[in-house]
């Protein structure tokens, strides 16, 4: 397989896990801006998921408060642990745009 035969297979994977491509007519790319950015399909699950089941203020003392909090928590140390894996990285220019993606 060659280099350009990866890219292209790596770019049909990435493009596929966000439905908008697939509803969207034509070629077209969405660019990451303050107004907004599209999200893949897992991460829309995900805050659908939390917002549906664990979602309630924080640190308060009923469980589902426990619960939510828990998540959030869960998810913080996650994004610590890719961010200090990224910063060890060798490859600092992929370390870089995964940065920007996280």
């Amino acid at each position: 397989m060659t280099a350009e035969q990866v890219d292209a297979e790596l770019y049909a994977r990435a493009r596929s896990q966000f439905p908008v491509f697939e509803a969207a007519l034509g070629h077209m790319a969405f660019m990451e801006n303050a107004g907004g950015s599209q999200v893949p399909a897992c991460v829309g699950d995900a805050v659908r998921d939390h917002l549906l089941y664990n979602n309630a203020q924080l640190g308060a003392g009923h469980e589902l408060s426990k619960r939510s909090t828990a998540v959030v928590d869960k998810a913080h140390e996650v994004v610590k642990v890719i961010a200090n894996a990224l910063r060890a990285s060798s490859n600092r220019a992929m370390a870089a745009q995964l940065m920007i993606f996280l």
